[in-house]
């Protein structure tokens, strides 16, 4: 168990007063959002934390807040319940769309359907109102409970509604069959298994359901969280097991928050004293646990969307970063999972609560890469984790746009940059502590790289050897990208704390560049070798690389000053393009406002791959083709991938002369 203060993967910030506070992370993870008794504060995670945006539209505390791809929804205790709509850029604060819904009681939770077409509203009232999001007037309204209503969960699948009242009575709605009548009567009651909570209470009855739509789990009055399978004899939902007792862990006091990962295959728990557990669900044995040193509530927890970290929030006003939460021997919690086939009977389709679950999203390989290579070490197949392309696709059909949305957040997040004709895979030796991969690779010829702790080895060589003699150097920036032309050779490596993102080019010629070395757009003086040198701004780094010869159809270079000096093309983390000659002068700079994916240069062209930051809900990766030369833009449009289970893992031109 590790203090917050003594974990360095761990760091806590003041965000709100004290009281209890919600958080909502937006689809594509550029925005988390939390909601306090000050207002609400958006946090665009490409930027510093010190410039978040304030939303001041609620008066009174928010309690809780949901994100869709296209809106954030908050409520607060004056029963308002609005839309706002995600900020198209870092400098803007989002602006207010709708007010959707009011009661006359407090608002305490608040859910968009995976579907995104309703929203469910709880309050202090004795029922839950479903709102249509186009067109809010469209609304029905679930009654049934004698208390107010604390929280909500929607089934992946939006059919099945889970609430949970203050009297401890789970009741489940199932809003695709809707009585002659218009009623939508509540289809089962769950009780003497959840606590009796008061409305302000800060202790969790809320019910959550597993990804793959198997089972929901819920704290239990005596301890530890009830399992709730559907059983196959009367097609009505059971309590079938308790899990996450306090004799498991360190865990103690009642379960404030939790929160399943992507993936199912982790739960996160957070108790009234501030612990947080990881429990595996498998075998539902803890995994990890932080301890805060405050004393106080953990009121909200959630997984950041394709990645290894947690936010959670406590009751004094604090937000709390947890990074690396899964240690890298264990499968990550961002993958989606495997959901149910209605074509399976019903029996296959059961759960074995006794703790083998059938949600598997890896292959039976494990979660190596299938796409390996042999290194020069001869060490074959690697360790090396891969990214949604060796998932087991989906099987299970969401209604019209579920399934279309899920798809698409399932493509974008699993693409990531990538440097064409490099490779990821290497071997790291424990007695050398170096380790060995290609930086590029392509018909020209290719550059290895030798890493050790402190400098790298890199090797150039030449399929022609007639023509360019190969050579290696040693190499104190540790360039991690690598880009062959028919003019030279471009490097960059990425920023560091105490380092900037440098861009250095080799030529192959003397002639092609004066040789200066360059520190933004000042000259600093000559090098001794025939290259140049750039370094980036600070905040910023370099995250793909490209350089084109100018070389006509036969072959020959064209030595005619600038024109035929080549050009290096540049893409960074702030989605800038940056674009140089072969003598090192910066020709343009083309800030896009999107993540850019990847760059390929030929004599004229650029080809550039990128994504909107913010993700739009079809096409998530674009392609725009630019004259280098000129600038002008020569064809944009769509990349044409498969929804699921597809990423992008190169582009080039067919004739790069």
């Amino acid at each position: 168990m590790a203090l917050l203060s003594q974990d360095p993967s761990v760091s806590t910030t003041y965000v709100h007063t004290e009281g209890a506070v919600s958080l909502a992370y937006s689809p594509d993870a550029r925005f988390l959002y939390s909601g306090g008794a000050d207002g609400i504060r958006c946090f665009d995670l490409t930027q510093a934390v010190d410039a978040a945006k304030t939303i001041e539209y609620h008066k009174d505390p928010v309690t809780y807040l949901d994100c869709s791809v296209d809106f954030l929804a908050s409520c607060s205790e004056s029963g308002e319940t609005v839309l706002h709509e995600h900020a198209a850029s870092s400098d803007q604060t989002p602006p207010f769309k709708s007010l959707i819904t009011r009661t006359s009681l407090p608002t305490r939770s608040i859910k968009f359907s995976p579907n995104q077409r309703k929203l469910a509203v709880a309050s202090d009232e004795l029922y839950i109102k479903i709102v249509d999001v186009q067109d809010p007037l469209n609304s029905s309204l679930l009654t049934g409970h004698t208390k107010s209503i604390k929280s909500l969960s929607w089934s992946p699948d939006s059919t099945l509604l889970v609430s949970s009242g203050c009297e401890g009575v789970l009741r489940i709605w199932n809003l695709s069959k809707q009585s002659p009548s218009g009623e939508l009567p509540c289809s089962q009651e769950i009780e003497n298994i959840l606590p009796t909570v008061l409305p302000e209470s800060h202790q969790s009855i809320e019910a959550v359901w597993h990804p793959s739509g198997k089972y929901f789990v819920a704290p239990s009055r005596e301890s530890g969280l009830a399992i709730f399978a559907k059983s196959s004899s009367d097609q009505t939902w059971k309590r079938s097991r308790t899990v996450c007792q306090p004799n498991q862990s360190k865990q103690t006091k009642p379960i404030t928050s939790l929160r399943f990962s992507l993936n199912g295959k982790y739960l996160a728990t957070g108790c009234q004293d501030g612990m947080i557990v990881i429990w595996e669900t498998q075998t539902w044995t803890p995994q990890t646990n932080i301890q805060p040193e405050s004393d106080c509530s953990i009121t909200a927890i959630q997984w950041r969307p394709q990645a290894n970290s947690i936010v959670a929030a406590n009751q004094l006003g604090q937000v709390i970063n947890w990074h690396d939460v899964i240690p890298s021997t264990q499968p990550p919690p961002f993958n989606p999972p495997s959901l149910l086939d209605p074509t399976h009977n019903e029996e296959e389709d059961e759960i074995d609560l006794l703790g083998e679950e059938d949600v598997e999203p890896f292959n039976a390989a494990g979660y190596e890469n299938e796409d390996w290579v042999i290194d020069d070490l001869d060490t074959g197949r690697n360790s090396h984790k891969t990214n949604t392309a060796n998932q087991k696709s989906s099987t299970y059909q969401f209604p019209s746009r579920t399934h279309h949305l899920s798809s698409h957040l399932s493509t974008a997040h699993s693409q990531e940059t990538f440097q064409p004709g490099a490779t990821t895979l290497k071997h790291r030796s424990l007695e050398t502590k170096t380790a060995r991969r290609y930086l590029a690779f392509n018909l020209l010829g290719l550059v290895h790289v030798l890493e050790k702790e402190d400098e790298n080895i890199v090797t150039v060589e030449f399929h022609d050897k007639g023509r360019h003699n190969g050579y290696h150097f040693t190499d104190q920036y540790q360039f991690n990208l690598g880009s062959i032309g028919n003019l030279g050779l471009a490097f960059a490596c990425s920023a560091s704390r105490a380092n900037p993102s440098v861009i250095r080019y080799t030529p192959f010629e003397s002639w092609t560049t004066g040789g200066f070395v360059f520190r933004g757009s000042e000259k600093i003086g000559p090098d001794e070798e025939a290259s140049w040198q750039f370094e980036l701004p600070p905040g910023e780094s370099a995250t793909c690389i490209a350089c084109g010869g100018c070389a006509n159809e036969d072959g020959k270079i064209d030595r005619d000053g600038l024109a035929g000096s080549g050009t290096v093309a540049v893409g960074t983390t702030l989605g800038y393009l940056r674009l140089f000659t072969g003598s090192g002068i910066q020709t343009y700079v083309w800030n896009l406002g999107q993540q850019i994916i990847s760059l390929a240069c030929s004599h004229e062209f650029i080809f550039v791959v990128h994504r909107p930051s913010i993700l739009s809900q079809s096409h998530p990766l674009s392609y725009t083709l630019m004259d280098s030369s000129s600038f002008e833009i020569v064809q944009e449009g769509i990349i044409p991938l498969p929804n699921i289970g597809v990423v992008l893992s190169w582009i080039g031109f067919s004739h790069p002369h």
